[in-house]
């Protein structure tokens, strides 16, 4: 609930961050793909587009319920997991601009 941000305090919490928390459901939310590429891990609810964005036990975890326990349970578990920087950096080049343009191309191609 900071507001808007600038680039460069976006940048400072990021880095002194150690998860994002992504209670809610989006169909595409940036702030998910955003954290990954400040290579840190996303604790989501299991649902919309956080199932597109997020590798289970590689670049996150889900939560299947939108209980209090159920998101405590897994900021608990997060210790447990080895987080890799390849993952972070496999996973957010799949939504790159490169990778959209050639699959928008290829779907227009595909209409006509």
């Amino acid at each position: 609930f900071l507001g808007n941000l600038t680039d460069k305090d976006l940048m400072e919490y990021y880095a002194h961050a150690k998860a994002l928390i992504h209670p809610g459901i989006e169909d595409f939310g940036l702030t998910v793909l955003e954290a990954q590429k400040f290579k840190k891990p996303v604790i989501a609810f299991r649902a919309g587009g956080a199932l597109e964005t997020i590798i289970e036990g590689k670049t996150g975890l889900f939560f299947d319920l939108q209980k209090k326990e159920s998101l405590m349970k897994k900021i608990r578990e997060l210790d447990n997991y080895s987080f890799k920087d390849e993952d972070f950096i496999s996973q957010i080049d799949k939504f790159s601009l490169e990778k959209f343009k050639k699959n928008f191309l290829s779907l227009v191609d595909k209409a006509i």
